[in-house]
């Protein structure tokens, strides 16, 4: 198992990308989370080859109870872990009359549920810390998006 500095969420494109790039560059291994596993495969071996890095390719979806669990789990036994950029979100397009039940499900479970239960996982070093960075993310989260649902869900 390859050594983990960093666990960066919604680590296929986006922001997430850019965070596991800065990372990589600043010397972290990494263990990458989301869904599109061929992207991350791909962003993983462009940052070993760039950077030197070891990077680890987690494939989850953290709307799924059973994905969220495994990383959960993850970052309760792997105690190199010391870096988590809970960066994976969505958000809603049109108003809150326009969008189904699920959409408003799966905002909720990815963007308040999942944050919370790897927030909350006691091995982090310094979770104070850990909190306020997580916290920051999801403040900025609306702010980026165009979506007026979005930019009311505060």
């Amino acid at each position: 198992m390859p050594l983990v500095g960093s666990l960066v969420t919604g680590a296929s494109s986006g922001i997430g990308a850019v965070y596991a790039e800065r990372l990589a560059a600043r010397g972290h291994d990494l263990l990458l989370v989301a869904r599109d596993g061929q992207g991350l495969q791909a962003l993983a071996n462009e940052l070993q080859a760039r950077h030197g890095v070891s990077v680890e390719v987690l494939t989850a979806d953290l709307v799924e109870a059973a994905d969220l669990a495994r990383v959960e789990k993850r970052l309760r036994d792997d105690h190199r872990i010391a870096v988590v950029v809970n960066n994976a979100g969505i958000a809603l397009h049109g108003t809150l009359a326009e969008v189904t039940a699920q959409q408003i499900d799966a905002v909720v479970a990815l963007n308040i549920v999942a944050v919370t239960r790897l927030a909350s996982i006691p091995s982090l070093p310094q979770a104070a810390d850990w909190q306020a960075y997580i916290k920051a993310r999801d403040a900025l989260g609306p702010n980026l998006s165009r979506s007026s649902a979005a930019a009311r869900y505060k």
